[in-house]
């Protein structure tokens, strides 16, 4: 993660030159849907190798309107991971976006950096993931198109989960060393602003 600070800064510098101030409305309260497509970085060396999952993303979100800056918050169904062969061995997990926003060029384009814990339950332990979402979204009248990629940095089990039959010479390795990256395609709809 060595490369998130310059991240952070090279958004800062794209999106402050561009910010419009025209206003818009004050309140915003969205429903998305769209696809991901994710993999899992890092980790034992069992876990690495594997083609990425593609899946499902929706939910709702509210977003905060303060001229030309948002903030928003989310609670969605997302399913992402990787696969294991011809099996999908993902997380089906509940994320929640919480989103610093930046519109310009007459409040059409916006720009999006935040923070994402997310949470799910798999082989009866609770799995937590920790994530920086970044990405633009385009907004045109009711409708906003999102293309978000999250960078994993922390994924951690409430317990070290294991293969559950070990192959001779396996070792176990705990399930807390991966970091997923996920890059979602969405679209919104606006179903009320005051």
């Amino acid at each position: 993660m060595k490369r998130l600070p310059a991240i952070i800064i090279a958004w800062l510098l794209a999106v402050l030159p561009l910010a419009a101030q025209e206003s818009g409305p004050k309140n915003l309260f969205h429903v998305k849907a769209g696809g991901n497509y994710s993999n899992v970085y890092g980790g034992p060396k069992w876990g690495q190798g594997y083609p990425g999952r593609f899946g499902f993303i929706g939910g709702v979100e509210y977003e905060r309107v303060m001229g030309r800056w948002g903030l928003s918050a989310g609670a969605m169904f997302s399913m992402q991971g990787k696969k294991s062969g011809l099996y999908s061995d993902g997380n089906n997990m509940v994320v929640m976006p919480l989103m610093a926003n930046c519109y310009f060029y007459g409040n059409r384009l916006i720009a999006h950096l935040g923070f994402q814990p997310g949470f799910s339950k798999k082989y009866d332990s609770w799995i937590t993931d920790l994530s920086i979402p970044v990405g633009l979204s385009y907004r045109y009248k009711r409708f906003t198109f999102d293309v978000i990629y999250k960078i994993g940095f922390y994924t951690k089990a409430d317990e070290d989960m294991y293969v559950a039959t070990p192959y001779p010479g396996y070792v176990p390795e705990p399930y807390s060393r991966g970091h997923s990256g996920v890059l979602s395609l969405m679209v919104g709809y606006n179903f009320f602003a005051w």
